[in-house]
C-alpha cells in the first residue's frame, strides 16, 4: 500500500537530526506520514520473506520502467523538436531513430502496442507534413 500523496500544506519539515528516537529500528515508525513521504521512506508493509522479495523486485522493476519510459519519450522529443524548427533531414533522422525504440519498449511491455501505432503515426504525419 502506497502511502497518501500529501498537499503542500500537509508537508511539516523536518530533518533526521531532529528525530529523538533511541530505538534505530523505530526511526521510521516513529516519522509522519508526510515526513516518510518527503524522504521516500516508505515502509514495506510486507511479513513474509517471499512478499518482501517481491516488493523489492517491484521496486526495482518500477525504476527500471521508469528509465524505459524516460528513453523512449526523449526520443519522441527530439522528432518534436526537430519538427518544430522546421528541419525536415533532422526530423527524418531522429523518427528512423524512435521508431525502432518505440517497437521495443512494446516487446518489453512498456508501452501498448496500439499506443505506441498512435505515437508512429502521429510522429510520421507531422514528418511529413514538413515536406
Amino acid at each position: 500500500m502506497r502511502l497518501p500523496t500529501p498537499g503542500p500544506s500537509d508537508f511539516v519539515p523536518c530533518s533526521l537530526s531532529q528525530l529523538t528516537c533511541q530505538d534505530p529500528v523505530g526511526i521510521l515508525r516513529d516519522l509522519s506520514y508526510t515526513t516518510q513521504w518527503a524522504l521516500n521512506k516508505e515502509p514495506v508493509l510486507a511479513n513474509s520473506p517471499q512478499a518482501k522479495k517481491r516488493a523489492r523486485q517491484a521496486e526495482k522493476h518500477r525504476q527500471h520502467n521508469a528509465s524505459m519510459r524516460s528513453t523512449y519519450r526523449t526520443y519522441i522529443k527530439k522528432v518534436e523538436t526537430a519538427v518544430s524548427a522546421g528541419d525536415h533531414d533532422s526530423a527524418n533522422a531522429a523518427l528512423a531513430e524512435a521508431i525502432p525504440i518505440i517497437d521495443r519498449m512494446v516487446n518489453k511491455g512498456i508501452l501498448h502496442r496500439k499506443q505506441a501505432a498512435r505515437y508512429k503515426s502521429r510522429l510520421n504525419a507531422s514528418v511529413k507534413a514538413l515536406s
